[in-house]
């Protein structure tokens, strides 16, 4: 059976043209891609409710937090199928709350409330 657990460093575009990056444990990281089969805005609440909870950082800092997260998935499970990877992605990080990102996906999967 598969992990599909990796530690991911998250490269979101800024307004000035910068970069910003947020760091997660996570499986299944492909639910935060652009795709042609899920429409953005699906895209885009999968992106704020897996990187939402992470603080923003510099690039420094995302490695620095990485290592960190590493140290304690290695603690806890001794899995990391995937290591520590870089994504970058093409557009800004989501204006979603957390709520909204999850009514999205619920709307989306069926479980209209």
């Amino acid at each position: 059976m598969s992990a599909d657990n990796g530690i991911y460093i998250g490269s979101f575009p800024t307004v000035d043209g910068g970069k910003e990056y947020r760091v997660i444990h996570a499986q299944a990281i492909d639910n935060c891609e652009d795709h042609s089969q899920f429409p953005q805005q699906l895209t885009d609440a999968y992106r704020v409710l897996y990187y939402g909870g992470s603080p923003v950082l510099d690039l420094d800092q995302a490695w620095a937090r990485a290592r960190t997260l590493y140290e304690q998935v290695m603690q806890e499970s001794g899995v990391l199928e995937y290591g520590i990877s870089t994504i970058d992605y093409d557009r800004h990080f989501p204006t979603l709350s957390q709520q909204e990102a999850q009514r999205i996906q619920d709307h989306y999967w069926g479980k209209r409330k």
